[in-house]
């Protein structure tokens, strides 16, 4: 089975042409204003980065991955399956883009990174986005909500 290295969630991905390397802008949380109503799909950039690896680097392999989308409530709501080719190579970068995320209000959302066995989906990933609602009258963001300082 293809081995999964790792899933970072981004809003930016940039492949280097001489080097082949990824430089990935993360994202941990979104601070969004105030929403009219739940279920709005906010149009935020975000990808969602993996490496994949062959288990055995001698065996060529294929798989099929896929990454879930789940809202606070548990609710599946997104979700694409990914062709993963090692037939060539020994590692495989995968990323998956959405021009959006639907937004039924604050909480933690999900990605969850699953790779075939079978006929049964194994998790790989878990990688959560925090999405905080500004408050309307200060526009600032609830406490709780990640602080940067140098």
């Amino acid at each position: 089975m293809i081995r999964h290295i790792w899933t970072v969630l981004c809003d930016k991905t940039i492949v280097d042409r001489d080097t082949n390397n990824v430089s990935l802008d993360v994202l941990e949380q979104l601070n969004l204003a105030p929403i009219a109503e739940a279920n709005v799909i906010v149009p935020v950039p975000i990808v969602i980065a993996s490496l994949w690896s062959r288990a055995e680097l001698e065996s060529p392999e294929r798989a099929r991955a896929r990454i879930r989308i789940v809202d606070p409530l548990q609710r599946v709501i997104g979700e694409v399956t990914i062709d993963i080719d090692l037939t060539v190579n020994i590692r495989a970068r995968t990323f998956c883009r959405f021009g959006g995320l639907l937004v039924s209000g604050p909480g933690v959302y999900e990605f969850v990174a699953e790779i075939e066995n079978g006929s049964e989906w194994t998790e790989a990933a878990r990688v959560p986005l925090q999405v905080f609602i500004l408050d309307a009258a200060t526009a600032a963001p609830p406490l709780g909500a990640s602080q940067t300082t140098h």
